[in-house]
């Protein structure tokens, strides 16, 4: 099977690293680089696939030397699905679909439905409208710790998604999984920025988990950074 591969990066530190990285695995790959949101890089995807079915790989995300974008295990059964591949998250060792390779049925992407989905708070769940499914391997690390900014920012946006679904509707795996965001990677590079955030976020899903416009921040950029700003002086009043 052959499938257009995107490689989506923005203001990631280690992009050109993971591109080159891709390259070597993927030679025909294809960059689609600094477009304002996620939501309009996987649209422009979408727009310029050729094939029915297309590879997204995030710019924080490194793909392992043995992973294969021809082998897509249950497709033909599951082709109505959003496929993800599991990511080794580089701060506390969670395996899961934070950060993952995606595989996209390019239909989704032109329903009436869908046309503005800029309007979801997470776009692969919500594009898959419950046609979800997870393969087995594990393709990826998902290295976001490349600043302090960035590591915040992750955790935050994560625990955010994780607190107001929980809320929403009980999810024992998504508890443990905020309970690991919130306490584990403390170690490593930046990884005290990356608990803040998961603290914060935490915080902010709990305060507005049924007032969807606030949850939409997480997706704008100039907010995030003046609530990292915010955050941050807080820690270092706190710390002095």
């Amino acid at each position: 099977m052959k499938f257009d591969v995107f490689f989506i990066s923005s203001y990631e530190l280690n992009a050109l690293e993971n591109w080159n990285n891709l390259k070597n695995i993927h030679d025909q790959s294809k960059r689609i680089h600094g477009l304002p949101s996620i939501f309009e890089a996987y649209a422009k995807a979408a727009e310029l696939s050729e094939t029915d079915f297309f590879f997204t790989v995030d710019g924080d995300n490194y793909v392992s030397g043995d992973f294969s974008f021809k082998e897509v295990e249950n497709l033909d059964e599951y082709a109505d699905f959003v496929h993800v591949w599991r990511a080794q998250n580089s701060v506390n060792k969670l395996v899961y679909g934070f950060g993952g390779v995606k595989l996209w049925p390019r239909k989704i992407f032109f329903n009436q439905s869908n046309s503005n989905f800029s309007k979801y708070v997470d776009i692969t769940l919500s594009l898959a409208n419950g046609k979800y499914y997870i393969q087995k391997n594990l393709a990826s690390t998902t290295v976001f710790n490349t600043s302090a900014f960035n590591a915040w920012k992750s955790a935050f946006r994560e625990s955010v998604k994780l607190t107001s679904s929980i809320i929403n509707k009980p999810d024992k795996m998504s508890q443990e999984r905020l309970n690991t965001w919130l306490s584990v990677g403390s170690k490593e590079p930046f990884g005290d920025w990356c608990i803040e955030g998961a603290k914060c976020g935490n915080q902010f899903g709990q305060n507005y988990f049924d007032d969807k416009e606030k949850l939409l921040l997480i997706h704008d950029l100039d907010f995030l950074k003046n609530l990292f700003e915010l955050e941050s002086k807080k820690k270092i009043t706190h710390e002095s």
